[in-house]
């Protein structure tokens, strides 16, 4: 007990007389010794000083410490004492009295028990640690939401007890434990991605805690090993001694997945197409079953996600495989847009957007392999090139899959209940190897698929060859030292997968599709016997060439999805386009008087078999200067 009367100038400032100050708790007590102080400073000629000493002790939490006898957590269970203040803290709850009387933060015990800095964006989360019905749970809150009462309110969620009125008092208690025991309360490192952080891989390391669990807590905790290895080793050399490809470059792309980082290499597509009920889902499953739990919803989804959700997953993933089923329902709800859908998803990178504070949210990124299947190929004539060097596709052969094994059914059993060995022990397995093995490897393939492009005299796109090579060299690293079984893919079939320059070039398929298109509407550009058109005119045919009115051959274009300056550009380069030599050879029409009148055109040589198929099943009857087109006038 202070006795007041016995203090001079310099035990009145003393550090006990504040600690014991702030120890008393009842309000009337605590501001009638506060008063009594003040008037004794006054009289001592130092009221100065113990003001300013006196409002430094009421900012600062830290002034409660074990010599007074301050407050700590009083819970009964495994995590340490944390130092509370003015705050009690204690099996009831957390209540601290105040000149208004008792104030209630938490009718439960509630505590900070780590801190969370996240690798990616530099930001801190805080673990919470709290006990309902006699339960200790843990969660995983952002700053924001601890710094404000609205926001709070959102753990009462996950069960904690937080309403609008006990809110601000339990914002202030948690702020208040975090600043009063900074170097109690340990820090470590976090991520909300999966994948390489520099030369660990998540979730295998331990060390560094996965920080976003409530948006994909599913997919994560997917992410297991289960069962037995043995059976799941059984199963895949079962399914690898098959002749079947589908599972096996389905094998081979779950394992290249982490890879794309190694060699810095952008995500791409791998997919099968063919009718339903051949086991495409199911092979699917099987690759998911190197990481995780194939159970549908889980790891691997159907395509039904948004752009934005699919964006948010590939972040998460980050380098470990998205596999999506039924990739074609995307494919017809983006139509025209599906060739930027690709890029967007091969990209490696999501779009800025910003957030409800008008500044940007932070950009997603990725670098995996997207293993999907469709019952129709996803690449079309209309298809840009870019987009279709981002695929790597082939048709199902005809029959069941997995028929010359056993019943899908067994298959789908197998996985579902032994699964995610393989990953790990992949990982582990490159993280010894050398980087410098592995871009050997990797080169070697590399090289052999340009030597065999340049004996039968093709050219393979340049696009493609890395992304094929990258899957040959996970297969062959999988084959030799997982499976042990000698069975590598096959290195012809995949070089015949890789599409040919020809194939992705724009120009190349845009021709294609106007030839195709004129054999379509043939009617529009070939009279009848009797000089007559059995619809809209849109141009004529003449001595292997096509006639196209200008603007019909722009909306010709727009169908086909490509640029008609880019590809009459390419048209006359290649010597396939008639034009006038005015201004240079610069304009890409041709000048034709019909019926006495000068009209232009875009004029195109067809290929042989089309102008020879063209004429052979048509009655054609060349235009003459009897035959008035619509667009004379």
């Amino acid at each position: 007990m202070i006795n007041i009367a016995e203090l001079n100038k310099e035990t009145i400032l003393n550090d006990e007389i504040f600690f014991e100050l702030y120890e008393e708790k009842d309000p009337i007590l605590h501001a009638t010794l506060t008063v009594d102080l003040m008037a004794r400073a006054k009289s001592l000629g130092v009221k100065q000083l113990f003001d300013i000493k006196y409002k430094a002790f009421a900012k600062s939490k830290r002034s409660f410490t074990l010599k007074t006898g301050g407050n700590y957590t009083e819970f009964e269970g495994a995590y340490p004492q944390l130092f509370t203040g003015g705050w009690m803290a204690n099996e009831e709850g957390i209540t601290i009295l105040t000149n208004f009387g008792e104030k209630t933060a938490c009718s439960h015990p509630i505590m900070p028990i780590k801190s969370l800095v996240n690798a990616e964006t530099g930001y801190i989360k805080t673990v919470l640690a709290f006990k309902v019905r006699n339960r200790w749970k843990e969660i995983i809150v952002d700053k924001e939401v601890m710094s404000s009462s609205n926001r709070i309110t959102g753990l009462s969620k996950y069960g904690v007890r937080v309403t609008s009125e006990n809110a601000r008092a339990l914002v202030q208690y948690l702020a208040d434990i975090e600043s009063m025991n900074d170097s109690a309360i340990p820090e470590q490192l976090s991520t909300s991605k999966l994948g390489w952080l520099n030369n660990s891989f998540i979730p295998y390391d331990e060390s560094v805690i996965f920080d976003n669990e409530d948006n994909l807590s599913g997919a994560f905790k997917s992410i297991e090993s289960n069962g037995s290895y043995t059976k799941w080793l059984e199963l895949m050399h079962k399914i690898r001694q098959s002749e079947r490809l589908e599972p096996k470059i389905y094998l081979a792309g779950a394992f290249a997945s982490p890879l794309l980082h190694k060699f810095n290499a952008l995500p791409f597509i791998i997919n099968t197409h063919g009718k339903t009920g051949k086991g495409k889902t199911v092979a699917l499953m099987v690759a998911t079953s190197v990481w995780a739990d194939p159970t549908e919803g889980k790891y691997w989804i159907k395509s039904k996600a948004n752009e934005i959700a699919l964006e948010a997953r590939l972040d998460f993933l980050n380098h470990l495989p998205l596999a999506i089923d039924d990739f074609s329902e995307i494919q017809k709800k983006m139509k025209d847009d599906f060739s930027g859908y690709v890029y967007s998803l091969c990209s490696g990178g999501g779009k800025e957007r910003s957030n409800v504070n008008i500044g940007l949210q932070r950009q997603r990124y990725w670098k995996n392999i997207i293993l999907t299947n469709s019952e129709r190929s996803l690449i079309s004539e209309t298809m840009q090139g870019g987009a279709i060097n981002r695929i790597i596709e082939f048709e199902s052969d005809e029959g069941s899959i997995f028929g010359n094994i056993s019943e899908s059914a067994a298959v789908v059993s197998t996985v579902k209940e032994h699964y995610g060995y393989a990953g790990r022990e992949f990982i582990e397995i490159i993280s010894d190897m050398d980087l410098q093995v592995l871009k050997d490897m990797q080169k070697d393939f590399q090289d052999r698929i340009y030597a065999k492009a340049t004996e039968m005299g093709i050219e393979k796109e340049d696009k493609q060859i890395l992304p094929m090579s990258i899957l040959l060299t996970a297969d062959k690293i999988a084959t030799e030292q997982i499976f042990e079984d000698g069975m590598y893919l096959d290195f012809d079939i995949c070089f015949n997968l890789l599409k040919s320059k020809d194939e992705v070039s724009e120009e190349e398929r845009a021709y294609g599709f106007i030839m195709s298109d004129i054999a379509i509407h043939k009617n529009n550009f070939i009279p009848d016997n009797y000089g007559n058109y059995k619809g809209e005119i849109w141009g004529f045919i003449e001595r292997g060439y096509v006639y196209i009115e200008p603007n019909v051959f722009k909306s010709m274009c727009e169908r086909g999805n490509f640029s008609n300056k880019s590809f009459l550009t390419w048209a006359d380069r290649n010597g396939l386009l008639l034009k006038d030599n005015d201004r240079g050879g610069t304009r890409m029409e041709k000048s034709k008087k019909i019926n006495g009148k000068k009209s232009r055109y875009n004029v195109i040589k067809m290929s042989d078999e089309e102008s020879e198929e063209t004429i052979e099943n048509t009655d054609f009857i060349p235009i003459d200067e009897q035959t008035r087109l619509p667009f004379d006038d």
